[in-house]
Protein backbone atom coordinates (compact mmCIF):
# COMPACT_ATOMS: atom_id res chain seq x y z
CA UNK A 1 0.00 0.00 0.00
CA UNK A 2 1.09 3.36 -0.65
CA UNK A 3 0.12 6.70 0.42
CA UNK A 4 0.38 9.98 -1.16
CA UNK A 5 -0.97 13.92 -1.88
CA UNK A 6 -2.46 13.43 -5.33
CA UNK A 7 -2.74 17.19 -7.35
CA UNK A 8 -5.66 17.95 -9.49
CA UNK A 9 -5.69 20.74 -11.38
CA UNK A 10 -8.49 23.05 -11.92
CA UNK A 11 -8.73 22.33 -15.43
CA UNK A 12 -9.30 18.64 -14.93
CA UNK A 13 -12.22 19.54 -12.67
CA UNK A 14 -14.87 18.13 -15.59
CA UNK A 15 -12.94 14.86 -15.12
CA UNK A 16 -14.25 12.35 -12.37
CA UNK A 17 -12.30 12.44 -9.68
CA UNK A 18 -11.11 9.03 -9.20
CA UNK A 19 -10.30 9.25 -13.38
CA UNK A 20 -7.95 12.07 -12.98
CA UNK A 21 -6.79 10.64 -9.26
CA UNK A 22 -6.30 7.27 -11.52
CA UNK A 23 -4.42 9.08 -14.42
CA UNK A 24 -2.27 10.96 -12.27
CA UNK A 25 -1.20 7.81 -10.20
CA UNK A 26 -0.14 6.27 -13.64
CA UNK A 27 1.45 8.94 -14.59
CA UNK A 28 3.48 9.13 -10.96
CA UNK A 29 4.35 5.66 -10.66
CA UNK A 30 3.53 3.36 -13.94
CA UNK A 31 7.36 2.08 -15.09
CA UNK A 32 9.03 2.91 -12.24
CA UNK A 33 11.01 1.27 -9.73
CA UNK A 34 9.79 0.62 -5.92
CA UNK A 35 13.05 -0.16 -4.74
CA UNK A 36 13.13 -3.85 -3.26
CA UNK A 37 9.50 -4.22 -4.57
CA UNK A 38 9.39 -4.24 -8.61
CA UNK A 39 8.23 -2.02 -11.43
CA UNK A 40 5.36 -0.42 -10.87
CA UNK A 41 2.78 -1.83 -13.77
CA UNK A 42 -0.60 0.55 -12.90
CA UNK A 43 -2.75 1.05 -10.27
CA UNK A 44 -4.48 -1.82 -8.45
CA UNK A 45 -7.17 -0.80 -6.42
CA UNK A 46 -8.28 2.07 -3.55
CA UNK A 47 -8.12 0.94 0.06
CA UNK A 48 -8.80 4.81 1.31
CA UNK A 49 -9.27 8.53 0.41
CA UNK A 50 -9.64 11.93 2.15
CA UNK A 51 -11.73 14.70 1.65
CA UNK A 52 -10.21 16.99 -0.71
CA UNK A 53 -8.55 19.85 -0.09
CA UNK A 54 -8.07 23.47 -2.16
CA UNK A 55 -4.94 25.50 -0.88
CA UNK A 56 -5.02 28.83 -1.22
CA UNK A 57 -3.80 30.58 -4.16
CA UNK A 58 -3.44 27.81 -6.25
CA UNK A 59 -6.98 26.64 -7.20
CA UNK A 60 -5.92 22.86 -7.57
CA UNK A 61 -7.44 20.16 -5.64
CA UNK A 62 -5.39 18.18 -3.05
CA UNK A 63 -6.75 15.00 -2.21
CA UNK A 64 -4.95 12.34 0.10
CA UNK A 65 -5.23 8.63 -1.33
CA UNK A 66 -4.19 5.51 -0.06
CA UNK A 67 -3.74 2.83 -3.02
CA UNK A 68 -1.97 -0.30 -3.98
CA UNK A 69 -0.21 -1.02 -7.27
CA UNK A 70 0.37 -4.24 -9.46
CA UNK A 71 4.23 -4.65 -9.92
CA UNK A 72 6.22 -6.41 -11.62
CA UNK A 73 8.53 -8.66 -9.35
CA UNK A 74 10.43 -11.75 -10.90
CA UNK A 75 11.34 -14.80 -8.49
CA UNK A 76 14.45 -16.07 -8.74
CA UNK A 77 13.82 -19.78 -10.04
CA UNK A 78 10.69 -18.64 -11.53
CA UNK A 79 10.16 -19.22 -15.60
CA UNK A 80 9.28 -16.65 -17.70
CA UNK A 81 8.20 -16.50 -21.18
CA UNK A 82 9.52 -12.88 -23.49
CA UNK A 83 10.73 -11.96 -26.90
CA UNK A 84 14.41 -12.13 -27.76
CA UNK A 85 15.32 -8.49 -28.23
CA UNK A 86 19.14 -8.38 -28.96
CA UNK A 87 21.98 -10.08 -29.22
CA UNK A 88 25.40 -9.92 -29.07
CA UNK A 89 28.93 -11.29 -27.74
CA UNK A 90 27.82 -10.70 -24.42
CA UNK A 91 24.26 -12.80 -24.33
CA UNK A 92 21.03 -12.43 -25.21
CA UNK A 93 18.63 -9.77 -24.11
CA UNK A 94 15.05 -10.65 -23.54
CA UNK A 95 11.73 -8.57 -23.59
CA UNK A 96 8.66 -8.88 -22.01
CA UNK A 97 7.48 -5.75 -23.40
CA UNK A 98 6.34 -4.38 -20.19
CA UNK A 99 10.08 -4.68 -18.82
CA UNK A 100 13.08 -5.18 -21.49
CA UNK A 101 15.88 -5.52 -18.86
CA UNK A 102 16.22 -9.52 -18.68
CA UNK A 103 20.08 -10.45 -19.54
CA UNK A 104 20.81 -14.27 -20.53
CA UNK A 105 25.33 -14.32 -20.46
CA UNK A 106 27.02 -17.20 -22.75
CA UNK A 107 27.33 -19.30 -19.78
CA UNK A 108 23.91 -19.01 -19.17
CA UNK A 109 22.52 -20.37 -22.73
CA UNK A 110 22.59 -24.03 -23.57
CA UNK A 111 25.69 -25.93 -24.23
CA UNK A 112 27.53 -25.70 -26.69
CA UNK A 113 26.32 -22.33 -28.18
CA UNK A 114 28.22 -19.66 -30.32
CA UNK A 115 27.57 -16.47 -31.44
CA UNK A 116 27.29 -16.38 -35.06
CA UNK A 117 28.80 -13.02 -36.27
CA UNK A 118 27.68 -13.12 -39.84
CA UNK A 119 23.76 -13.54 -38.59
CA UNK A 120 24.42 -11.99 -35.66
CA UNK A 121 22.34 -14.41 -33.22
CA UNK A 122 23.17 -17.05 -30.93
CA UNK A 123 23.09 -20.82 -32.22
CA UNK A 124 23.01 -23.99 -30.14
CA UNK A 125 24.29 -26.86 -31.65
CA UNK A 126 21.96 -29.70 -30.95
CA UNK A 127 21.86 -33.49 -32.37
CA UNK A 128 24.35 -32.11 -34.94
CA UNK A 129 21.64 -29.45 -36.00
CA UNK A 130 22.25 -25.76 -35.37
CA UNK A 131 19.44 -24.19 -33.69
CA UNK A 132 19.31 -20.14 -33.67
CA UNK A 133 18.32 -17.92 -31.11
CA UNK A 134 16.45 -15.96 -33.71
CA UNK A 135 15.34 -12.07 -32.87
CA UNK A 136 11.54 -11.89 -32.05
CA UNK A 137 11.60 -15.37 -31.40
CA UNK A 138 9.37 -16.63 -28.12
CA UNK A 139 12.13 -17.99 -25.28
CA UNK A 140 11.66 -19.27 -22.01
CA UNK A 141 13.70 -18.28 -19.01
CA UNK A 142 14.76 -19.17 -15.33
CA UNK A 143 15.46 -15.73 -13.57
CA UNK A 144 19.06 -16.40 -11.32
CA UNK A 145 19.19 -12.75 -9.87
CA UNK A 146 17.17 -10.07 -9.39
CA UNK A 147 19.54 -6.41 -9.27
CA UNK A 148 18.02 -3.48 -7.68
CA UNK A 149 20.26 -0.28 -8.65
CA UNK A 150 21.07 2.76 -7.23
CA UNK A 151 21.73 5.76 -9.13
CA UNK A 152 24.87 6.17 -10.58
CA UNK A 153 25.89 2.72 -9.84
CA UNK A 154 26.61 1.12 -13.35
CA UNK A 155 26.37 -2.80 -13.24
CA UNK A 156 26.39 -3.82 -16.55
CA UNK A 157 30.01 -2.34 -18.05
CA UNK A 158 28.32 -2.86 -21.85
CA UNK A 159 24.75 -1.01 -21.28
CA UNK A 160 24.09 2.65 -22.08
CA UNK A 161 25.55 5.18 -20.13
CA UNK A 162 22.27 4.69 -17.75
CA UNK A 163 21.33 1.88 -16.26
CA UNK A 164 18.03 0.13 -15.92
CA UNK A 165 16.99 0.77 -11.96
CA UNK A 166 15.91 -2.63 -12.18
CA UNK A 167 17.96 -5.63 -13.98
CA UNK A 168 17.19 -9.93 -14.17
CA UNK A 169 19.34 -12.38 -14.77
CA UNK A 170 18.43 -15.61 -16.43
CA UNK A 171 19.48 -18.87 -17.96
CA UNK A 172 18.44 -20.79 -20.46
CA UNK A 173 20.84 -23.78 -19.93
CA UNK A 174 17.75 -26.28 -18.77
CA UNK A 175 15.62 -28.77 -21.01
CA UNK A 176 12.21 -26.82 -22.00
CA UNK A 177 13.78 -23.32 -21.58
CA UNK A 178 15.08 -20.95 -24.75
CA UNK A 179 13.28 -20.91 -27.46
CA UNK A 180 9.82 -22.54 -27.38
CA UNK A 181 9.57 -23.50 -31.12
CA UNK A 182 12.39 -25.73 -30.07
CA UNK A 183 10.21 -27.88 -27.26
CA UNK A 184 7.08 -27.70 -29.83
CA UNK A 185 6.24 -31.15 -30.93
CA UNK A 186 6.96 -31.68 -34.61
Amino acid sequence: EIEDVIRVDPNEFGIPLYDALECKVNRGYCNKILPGTGLCVSLWDWKSKQEDRLMHGDGASYTRVVFSLLVFSPEIGSILAGKILASDQNGIRISLDCFTHIYVSPTDLPQPSRFDEKERVWVWTYAENDLFMDIGEIARVRIKNVKYIEENTPIIPEAPLIDPPLVVFASMDEEGLGCSIWWEPS
